[in-house]
C-alpha cells in the first residue's frame, strides 16, 4: 500500500504568480512533496493508517503558508493507493 497526494492550486495574486517565481507549479509540487515526506516521517504508523485527516491538515497548513507569497492558494488531500480505493 502507498499513499497518493492530490492537490489543486488557484492563482490568488496574478502579479506574484507571473513575476515572483520562474516555476510556480514546480515550487508548489516541491513544497507539497517535502511537507508530505516530513510529516509522514514524524507520524506514528497507527495514526497514519487510521486517520489521514490530521496529516492532511498539517501538510495543507505548511504548504499554504509557503506558497501564499507566490500568489497561489493550494488544496490537497491524501488517499491510500490500493486496488480497492479511488482517489
Amino acid at each position: 500500500m502507498g499513499i497518493g497526494v492530490w492537490y489543486e492550486m488557484w492563482i490568488s495574486d496574478p502579479v506574484s504568480y507571473l513575476f515572483k517565481n520562474a516555476d510556480p507549479r514546480g515550487s508548489l509540487r516541491a513544497n507539497v512533496s517535502n511537507a508530505t515526506v516530513r510529516n509522514l516521517s514524524n507520524l506514528k504508523l497507527s495514526n497514519m493508517l487510521e486517520d489521514r485527516h490530521s496529516m492532511s491538515t498539517l501538510v495543507r497548513d505548511e504548504v499554504s503558508d509557503k506558497v501564499e507569497g507566490l500568489g497561489l492558494f493550494a488544496w490537497h488531500s491524501l488517499c491510500e493507493e490500493s486496488p480497492f480505493s479511488r482517489c
